[in-house]
């Protein structure tokens, strides 16, 4: 009787030593590319590892011998480049060869100070640090790309089109637009611009995704520059110490969630629309908007004010400057109240910006200092400001702090409005505050 209890036993705990086996045994690293391991990467900030990391974004395509191979043209193995300081001379390379590529750091979540894995740019003021051509599908994570205050971009992609592209890649590769990127806890930092999307072309960079990436330290920080950027999504962008800190220069469309930010010119800048792309939805917002001078004092380093490095120029931040044939939407907007009040307090620079039609609205948020500043060209549509269900604190009075011409317009309801100030023996202090159902300024073409 034992005997056959066993012998029915057996089977089920060779099954159970399997499962425990596979969840115990190490990870098949067969599919996986270590840059330091298979390429001979040495990461210490002194080495030149340019030819090394390049080998092994290639050999992601089955070519070892830095050549873009024609084909396959998706990518069956992952790159992974571990903790380390890769310096890097030339620009990195990719291409449509590369698509569905995995390219993989330890950690860079916060910037360059803190990140694990950092590619470190020394090589031509006029290039770019890692360059992506047509390429779909480049699913990336935990790497620094820091431009060291020289590269012009420290990531670019762009697509392969008979107008904007070299003879040679057309050749190659065909015509290709580059889209369907997925971007996680990367940094792109150090550079005239962060990471730059699309040439001024017709065509690149749809359905692109970037997940709690920084952007720091760059004349702008997040660059889109085609007509057909459309559908991006970020989610938890944290821009800081630049001049622009995302900016959609001609066209596109995106929804941005919890945008952080911080010692920054304008946060959010949109300068076109048109008549397939347009429309923007941001969905929390906050910028602390400290008064700065500029991040260094070194005419080479300063992107905040590159002509005058020295300058005393302490405007608070602009959050949006929106521009064009544009729908912009922002539900739950914070201006702080820093660098309003004092000695260098700045409470004329206008928190929104918004020309020659564009249309924004804003709802559930909360203004400090000056709030607007509306105007559009008589060539233009009308511009027009709504703001509902929100709160005025702080030298933010709508009847007192918004500026019009006659050819915008504004509407202002269900709003609460404080009457505050600062007292220098007793601090922040409120005497009231009204409620104002409905403020309206119409534009002088409206019927």
């Amino acid at each position: 009787m034992h005997r056959y209890l066993i012998l029915a036993i057996l089977p089920a705990l060779l099954l159970i030593s399997k499962q425990l086996t596979a969840q115990t045994s190490p990870i098949n690293t067969s599919s996986v590319i270590d840059a330091k391991r298979d390429c001979g990467a040495l990461g210490d900030g002194i080495a030149d590892d340019t030819l090394a990391i390049q080998r092994a974004l290639d050999m992601a395509v089955g070519d070892t011998t830095l050549r873009f191979p024609e084909t396959p043209r998706t990518a069956p193995r992952r790159v992974f480049i571990p903790a380390g300081t890769y310096r890097i001379t030339s620009t990195l390379l990719m291409t449509s060869a590369h698509t569905n590529l995995r390219l993989e750091g330890a950690g860079a979540y916060g910037g360059p100070m803190r990140a694990m894995t950092r590619l470190l740019w020394d090589g031509d003021e006029q290039s770019v640090l890692m360059q992506s051509y047509g390429q779909l599908g480049l699913v990336m994570s935990d790497i620094c790309f820091d431009g060291n205050h020289k590269a012009q971009a420290a990531f670019a992609l762009d697509s392969i089109d008979k107008d904007t592209s070299d003879p040679q890649l057309l050749k190659r590769f065909g015509g290709r637009a580059g889209a369907l990127h997925v971007v996680t806890r990367c940094t792109f930092a150090n550079a005239t611009v962060g990471y730059r999307c699309g040439k001024d072309s017709w065509t690149c960079a749809s359905d692109m995704s970037f997940y709690d990436c920084t952007f720091s330290s760059c004349r702008t920080g997040f660059l889109t520059m085609a007509d057909q950027n459309l559908n991006f999504l970020f989610m938890r962008p944290n821009v800081g110490m630049s001049n622009i800190g995302i900016h959609f220069a001609k066209g596109g469309s995106a929804t941005i969630n919890q945008l952080n930010g911080h010692s920054l010119r304008t946060a959010l800048k949109i300068d076109k629309g048109g008549i397939n792309a347009g429309t923007f939805s941001i969905n929390g917002m906050r910028v602390e908007s400290r008064p700065f001078g500029g991040y260094d004092k070194s005419p080479k380093r300063s992107f905040m004010n590159p002509s005058a490095p020295d300058s005393s120029d302490i405007r608070r931040t602009s959050l949006l400057d929106v521009a064009g044939e544009t729908n912009v939407f922002v539900n739950g907007m914070l201006t702080t109240c820093m660098g309003i009040a004092g000695k260098n307090g700045d409470d004329q620079t206008p928190m929104i910006h918004v020309r020659d039609g564009a249309q924004l609205s804003i709802v559930a948020s909360q203004f400090s200092g000056m709030i607007a500043d509306i105007k559009t060209s008589s060539d233009k549509p009308a511009s027009w400001l709504s703001i509902k269900d929100s709160r005025f604190r702080f030298l933010a009075n709508p009847r007192q702090h918004i500026t019009c011409d006659a050819n915008s317009g504004y509407e202002l309801t269900n709003s609460i409005v404080f009457d505050d100030y600062i007292d220098t023996e007793k601090g922040y202090r409120i005497n009231g505050s009204q409620f104002i159902p409905l403020l309206q300024k119409l534009p002088a073409n409206s019927q």
